[in-house]
């Protein structure tokens, strides 16, 4: 596991094998990372997300409460729901 600078994890958090999260994101409470798992810069990820194995998210993601992603996620996007839904797509945060 690869924790780059600025990462915050908060209670109750799993990060399985071979995951790389990126620098400045924001891992809510109850959130399970699953192995080989790659979380570009600059993310949110609610609380009691849980992300598959073998998928990527992009930089500049965010993630709603509860959210099951299991296919990759471009980069400034919003997604939420079981199954994940995408809600807008290339969104730019300041």
């Amino acid at each position: 596991m690869i924790l780059e600078d600025g990462v915050l994890l908060n209670n109750s958090v799993t990060v399985s094998h071979n995951s790389i999260i990126g620098k400045s994101s924001f891992l809510a409470p109850g959130v399970v990372i699953s192995g080989n798992v790659k979380i570009g810069k600059e993310n949110f990820i609610g609380s009691g997300t849980v992300v598959s194995n073998n998928t990527e998210l992009g930089d500049n993601v965010i993630t709603g409460i509860g959210t099951v992603i299991t296919k990759s996620v471009i980069a400034g996007s919003s997604v939420i729901g079981n199954p994940m839904k995408i809600l807008t797509e290339k969104i730019k945060l300041k």
